[in-house]
């Protein structure tokens, strides 16, 4: 009986070891180890940006070489690279050529203001001192965010346009606007409009031998403009020779109006009784 057993185990043995598969034994899968993270390079610190330099206008009571650039009119600026010049826009009386105003410009850019003086004998509408502010600002060395205005009879009535528009089209820059024997109401007929929009310190002139555009006309421009505002009569200007009076006002007067200069307040204070006379003063500097 335990011979019988036995054999049995062995036969059972036997049995089994024959009955397994032929297929190798697959090895039992390891979980691969985690490969190291790769470290990160540090990011650099970005450097704060520079703040721009603090560009000093040239009006400051230095006198400059004039140069000219190129422009359809004239395009007269001080002659530096160290300082930003204002920028002014003239515009011409009625058939008047650029070069008719040019002893004013270039009396402007002495005194360090950058002049575009568009060639436009019909100036009223106001386009080509927009397109001339325009492009001015876009200049290198002029001086942002400040700007001045003047031109002479329906130039000067463009003035008044020109400063409305700009007003729409700026209305945080510091302006000044020099209307000369101003014709208003040519070629633009909501020039009223236009007038009342003006913030700007305006300064009217009026030639006292003028026969062309009279003193009433120029009041009635006058009476529109609601900023803070003046008039001053040229003694002696007639309407075709009123650059004698403009090349001494016109810089005093946007240097003051532009940059709070007292000591040009107190220069157009105290002009000669002999050639200049106030009509209207300021009601404050």
């Amino acid at each position: 009986m335990k011979k019988y057993f036995l054999n049995t185990i062995i036969c059972s043995s036997i049995f089994l070891a024959s009955c397994g598969s032929d297929e190798k034994q697959k090895p039992i899968p390891r979980n691969p180890l985690p490969s190291p993270t790769p470290e990160l390079p540090t990011p650099k610190p970005v450097p704060p940006k520079p703040k721009p330099p603090v560009v000093e206008s040239c009006v400051n009571g230095q006198n400059y070489q004039v140069e000219q650039k190129s422009y359809r009119g004239f395009f007269y600026k001080p002659k530096t690279t160290d300082c930003a010049a204002p920028l002014v826009v003239g515009n011409s009386g009625t058939g008047a050529p650029s070069l008719y105003y040019a002893r004013v410009g270039r009396a402007l850019a002495a005194k360090g203001f950058a002049v575009i003086w568009p060639e436009n004998p019909q100036t009223g509408n106001g386009r080509s001192c927009m397109a001339a502010l325009e492009y001015g600002f876009r200049q290198p060395y002029i001086l942002q965010e400040h700007y001045a205005i003047t031109g002479h009879s329906q130039g000067g009535s463009a003035t008044v346009v020109c400063g409305g528009l700009a007003q729409d089209k700026w209305p945080s820059y510091k302006a000044a606007l020099l209307p000369n024997e101003a014709a208003c109401g040519m070629s633009r007929p909501d020039w009223k409009r236009l007038a009342n929009k003006i913030t700007a310190k305006t300064l009217f002139f009026a030639g006292s031998r003028d026969t062309v555009v009279s003193e009433n006309w120029i009041r009635m421009c006058f009476d529109e403009v609601r900023a803070n505002k003046a008039l001053i009569i040229g003694v002696g200007a007639s309407h075709m020779d009123s650059s004698a009076w403009m090349e001494e006002l016109a810089p005093a007067f946007f240097k003051a109006a532009l940059f709070d200069d007292v000591q040009s307040w107190g220069k157009l204070n105290n002009l000669s009784s002999r050639k200049w006379k106030w009509r209207f003063q300021f009601e404050s500097i």
